[in-house]
């Protein structure tokens, strides 16, 4: 992994998964540790980012395509 994630976007969420991150960074270190390792081997750049959405959209054109022809 790369971090804590929460699916709800509520206050409660938000501190059980804060409270997580703290229990990782003081009790399994080494976990952490790797966890950050793993972020920071990530590639955030702009570019990279940018062509994963051109790549979505031009998926997303070809579906709607196939799913209804040239017509719309």
């Amino acid at each position: 992994g790369t971090g804590f994630l929460f699916e709800d976007a509520t206050p409660n969420a938000l501190y059980d998964t804060i409270g997580w991150a703290c229990a990782t960074y003081y009790d399994r270190r080494e976990e952490f540790d790797q966890l950050r390792m793993n972020a920071m081997s990530k590639d955030f750049r702009w570019d990279v980012s940018a062509k994963t959405y051109e790549d979505v959209y031009g998926w997303a054109i070809e579906a709607r395509s196939a799913a209804f022809g040239d017509k719309h």
